[in-house]
């Protein structure tokens, strides 16, 4: 799931300024915070020093493990929201589901979440609400970017 989020911004951000990384380079967000996003993108290339990024990526995918889930939805996501990270996302793989938080007032607000339904989920549903469904979103800081869900959980054993 981790490459095919990286797919997506590559073939966007390709001949722009902006880069995206998938497990590295360490983001250093403060003397004491350091993470490793899963996957993020970088506009200001300045930020990258001896092979770590000073500062706050503009975009941070994190992906949900039962392991992990608690603590990106916690403390990780306070530190990236006041740092700067403008826009965060909680990709799980088990419901395939995203949650795609922005930046507003130094606060992560959630903006939408998204679910990828398969055909047999979505056989069950009543007209009006399968035509609610929304299989594809737009990225928050590439408002040009269309993000599809059949794309992020492309290929992924259940």
């Amino acid at each position: 799931m981790t490459g095919n989020i990286l797919q997506i911004f590559m073939g966007h951000l390709r001949g722009g300024p902006c880069r995206v990384y998938a497990a590295g380079p360490e983001a250093h967000l403060s003397e004491t915070d350091r993470y490793l996003p899963d996957v993020c993108v970088l506009c200001d290339r300045d930020k990258i020093r001896d092979d770590r990024i000073c500062g706050a990526p503009d975009l941070v995918v994190e992906v949900l493990s039962r392991s992990t889930a608690r603590y990106d939805r916690g403390r990780k996501m306070e530190v990236y929201a006041a740092s700067g990270v403008r826009e965060y996302w909680l990709a799980d793989p088990r419901s395939k589901t995203v949650e795609q938080y922005v930046l507003r007032d130094g606060r992560f607000q959630l903006l939408d979440a998204y679910a990828a339904l398969t055909d047999c989920e979505t056989l069950t549903m009543p007209p009006e609400e399968r035509e609610k469904i929304r299989d594809r979103f737009p990225c928050g800081i590439f408002p040009d970017l269309t993000v599809s869900l059949d794309e992020i959980f492309y290929d992924m054993i259940d």
